[in-house]
């Protein structure tokens, strides 16, 4: 059996559905100049599926028995969009899946995943790197990668990786509207700065909820609250 017959296939098996060959895209994915993933998508039309209407897959190495070739499928709903997406949203569930991150802690025993002064730390490294310009906008690889730079022992690197990249894409297409509202600020270069009641709004919205399962519903009027009531409660008024 060929490559292409044997990923369609498996998107067959897996999602229950007629699969059609449409197209090969090249994808890479850079990190500070370092390439953390190249190589190959397949897209496949999908027929008979309830929610999606395409299917990204690629071959990997399967550590299990690496006679037989594994593949990874993804399906094309939110966030997924694309092949560059199905490859961040794909490496960012390994690195989620290695990490044994737990996803639905008990309220009684959440583990604090971020604490506030590396989160401030941290949104202020992307934001010092351009990372929100639309020629260099940050990616689940490059998330992945930093995250395990500077928390190579953290049992939560998964969590703080969708976390992050959660708030990163918010604030990326909300950029404007924060400004204009003063929740943020742009200096002379075009870089974005976080004030604190917005950094603590932000950590507020995507890191105190105690299931990830909130971050992909945070919209800008929450966060304009929470930063109103942050500033409101750092200036003394109720």
């Amino acid at each position: 059996m060929d490559y292409l017959a044997e990923l369609r296939d498996k998107v067959r098996l897996l999602h229950g559905c007629e699969a059609t060959h449409q197209q090969t895209a090249l994808v890479k994915e850079l990190f500070l100049d370092t390439m953390v993933w190249d190589g190959k998508v397949e897209v496949f039309a999908l027929t008979g599926h309830p929610k999606a209407k395409r299917c990204y897959a690629w071959g990997c190495t399967n550590y299990q028995a690496p006679e037989k070739l594994g593949v990874v499928t993804v399906l094309e709903i939110p966030p997924v969009e694309s092949p560059e997406t199905a490859v961040r949203v794909s490496i960012s569930a390994h690195a989620a899946a290695e990490t044994k991150v737990t996803i639905t802690p008990s309220s009684d025993d959440t583990p604090i995943v971020y604490r506030l002064e590396d989160w401030n730390r941290d949104l202020n490294y992307w934001s010092s790197r351009e990372a929100f310009s639309p020629a260099q906008s940050a990616t689940v690889a490059g998330v992945i990668a930093y995250i395990h730079q500077f928390y190579p022992n953290d049992p939560h690197q998964g969590d703080k990786v969708e976390r992050m990249w959660w708030a990163l894409k918010f604030v990326d297409s909300n950029r404007e509207e924060l400004i204009q509202s003063g929740a943020a600020r742009r200096d002379s270069s075009g870089v974005i700065t976080f004030p604190p009641p917005l950094v603590t709004a932000l950590y507020r919205a995507f890191v105190s909820s105690p299931t990830r399962d909130f971050v992909h519903a945070v919209d800008l009027p929450q966060v304009l609250r929470l930063t109103k009531e942050d500033k409101d409660l750092s200036e003394g008024r109720s």
